[in-house]
């Protein structure tokens, strides 16, 4: 069983191998096999790839991810810009029957509306 040194240094060290991470981003602290992954990033993808980073890291019991999605202050769109790109989205997949599926965005959260489902999406998501 590694040590909680050990593990840290593990983690740290395949996230120095991901591309779209920056070492300062994310700190990384463990105790007893649990992760924990901090920071900011600026995009949800950079999320996803620490996360999946440290889980393939043998000897991680668990993760706890407290990573936040910072934009920069120049991403703002509207509520109906939001809408609009979801719109596009829809139409733009060829598996998504767009027409059955309704749109609303009330302060930067898209509700997808159909008979069968309903899903929320937050703009740090997208």
């Amino acid at each position: 069983m590694k040590t909680n040194e050990e593990l840290q240094k593990d983690v740290q060290d395949a996230l120095k191998w991901q591309p779209l991470l920056h070492a300062a981003e994310i700190g990384v602290t463990v105790k007893d096999g649990v992760v924990t992954l901090l920071g900011n990033v600026d995009t949800y993808a950079k999320k996803l790839e620490a996360e999946n980073a440290a889980k393939n890291v043998a000897g991680v019991k668990a993760l706890v991810e407290d990573i936040t999605i910072k934009f920069g202050t120049s991403w703002n769109k509207s509520d109906n810009d939001i809408a609009a790109d979801a719109l596009n989205v829809l139409k733009g997949n060829w598996q998504v029957i767009s027409d059955k599926i309704k749109v609303s965005v009330e302060n930067g959260w898209i509700t997808l509306h159909s008979s069968l489902y309903q899903v929320m999406i937050s703009k740090e998501k997208m």
